[in-house]
Formats: C-alpha cells, structure tokens, sequence
C-alpha cells in the first residue's frame, strides 16, 4: 500500500516535470519565432503581467481600415496592420495565450503595439 502511494507519487512529479519542460520548450520556441519574425523577443516579467491583466480591445488599437478588412467592424485606434502582419500576430497571440490561459484580443493589441510601434 505504501509503495503503491509512492510510486503514484512518483508518477505525478514525473507528469509535472514533464509539463514543465513541455512548457518552458514551447516558450522558449516563441521566444525564437518572435525574434527571427519582428527581430524583438517577448518582453520583461512585469510588461508580461501588464499585457496579461489589460483589457484593451481590437477596436481601442486598430485603425478602422484594418478592422474594417480584417473584422468587419470599425476601430477607433490609430495602429494599421496589413493581412501578413495581422496573420502573424494573431497566431503568435494564440501560442501565447494558450501557454498561459489568457484572453488572445488583449495579448494580441499588446503584442501589436510592442512589435509594430
């Protein structure tokens, strides 16, 4: 019974490690993606933290044109993306939010403002 308790044990750590390196991988290869693809990698801690908590929206940061062309709907920000970039930043703000469980349209208007200004 013990040795049944430690080896369940055993299995968890192993599970959790595993997920740990799986993770800090997954980081470390958007890490690399960002900076072969804008030449800037992801930001310090604490501009993380701020991109994580923020709830700016699409239309507080993107210019109506590309909204409009991307959304269908009209920005009142004064950011304008082409499709590639758009494209770009919203696969990387997927990445990103998935590794972290956060919302992808604050990370990405984070994301779009840190690489493109």
């Amino acid at each position: 019974m013990i040795e049944e308790q430690k080896d369940a044990e055993y299995a968890e750590e192993m599970e959790q490690h595993i997920y740990d390196r799986e993770r800090e991988e997954a980081e470390q290869d958007l890490r690399f993606a960002l900076l072969e693809i804008w030449n800037k990698s992801l930001p310090d801690g604490h501009t993380l933290r701020a991109w994580e908590s923020s709830n700016e929206t699409y239309t507080q940061v993107f210019h109506t044109k590309t909204l409009f062309r991307e959304l269908g709907v009209r920005g009142y920000g004064n950011l304008n993306v082409n499709t590639n970039d758009w494209r770009t930043l919203m696969e990387c703000a997927r990445q990103y939010s998935d590794m972290y469980a956060t919302r992808v349209e604050p990370i990405m208007c984070a994301m779009a403002q840190w690489y493109l200004c």
